[in-house]
């Protein structure tokens, strides 16, 4: 028979074969966890519904523990985040791109559910035109069939407009993050970081940008756009990159601080300024194959 010891190197209290092979990559281990590819040596072995129930329960709240972790500095402590990272403490929080795409996919989420919620709204608002005011004469029938006719395509038009601009967005940010990386890496070059550190910056930022706007954007509904104004947008946003730039490069020479990052958020502007335009110009003209718009809009 197998001999075993006990391993007193894991949490539960479970003997470990003193000569043991992961299933999963065939390495011999020698405690819980394989060296080579990290599964759990007990994983596959559950023979009761309990300790299946205990290893799923315990997969979700450590996955949870580790977003908490995540949102936590990402969204309360600019800057942190990326100097864990930097330092090295990567298991424990959700890797960069991860970040970056879980609130990119939120942010787009929120916003077509408040759009729904919103197009529901002014449905409801709408005064339904009765059959009684436009069956006058034959002529201003045909007249009115005309104009809503032309109303629908113009909304029609609008909406696949609107849909297609918003739907492009995260592939923009493609190569917007990038370019971000990029000048930190013109103005910081003195920091002596890979282009890669500044990559992680900018999907660290970015990923904050659009969990605060998921935030925010629902928030909006209930509140007067006049009273809302765009300084929990522009000021907050500002002061979290000041915040994290600040933390994360922290420049022994700080006056430096103060003609950077203005040039930083000003060439960045220019940046998604360019690729709204060619965005827009994008989707009007896929949009102008499924519709006439030069007669809609006329």
């Amino acid at each position: 028979m197998m001999k075993y010891k006990r391993a007193i190197f894991t949490k539960k209290k479970k003997a470990l074969p003193i000569h043991c092979i992961c299933r999963n990559c065939e390495t011999p281990v020698i405690s819980r966890y394989c060296h080579h590819c990290g599964q759990d040596i007990f994983a596959g072995r559950e023979r009761t519904v309990r300790e299946i129930m205990a290893n799923t329960l315990e997969t979700i709240f450590a996955f949870d523990n580790k977003i908490l972790r995540t949102l936590k500095y990402l969204l309360f402590f600019p800057g942190k985040l990326t100097k864990e990272f930097f330092a090295g403490r990567v298991v424990r929080y959700v890797y960069p791109a991860k970040l970056f795409w879980f609130a990119t996919l939120l942010f787009f989420a929120v916003l077509a559910l408040t759009e729904q919620i919103s197009d529901q709204e002014k449905e409801k608002k709408t005064p339904v035109i009765e059959k009684t005011e436009i069956q006058n004469t034959t002529e201003s029938e045909n007249t009115t069939r005309e104009t809503l006719k032309q109303l629908d395509q113009e909304e029609l038009a609008s909406r696949e407009i609107k849909d297609r601009f918003i739907s492009y967005i995260p592939y923009s940010m493609l190569i917007l993050v990038p370019i971000f990386a990029f000048l930190l890496l013109l103005f910081f070059y003195r920091n002596k970081k890979y282009y890669a550190h500044h990559l992680i910056f900018s999907l660290h930022f970015h990923a904050f940008v659009f969990i605060y706007l998921a935030i925010l954007v629902p928030i909006e509904m209930f509140v007067s756009p006049v009273s809302f104004g765009f300084t929990p947008y522009v000021g907050v946003i500002s002061l979290y990159f000041l915040v994290a730039l600040y933390v994360v490069y922290s420049p022994k020479k700080k006056r430096h601080m103060l003609w950077k990052i203005p040039l930083v958020m000003l060439f960045y502007a220019i940046f998604i300024a360019i690729a709204a335009v060619i965005l827009a110009i994008l989707v009007f003209t896929i949009t102008t194959k499924h519709f006439n718009l030069t007669e809609i809009f006329q």
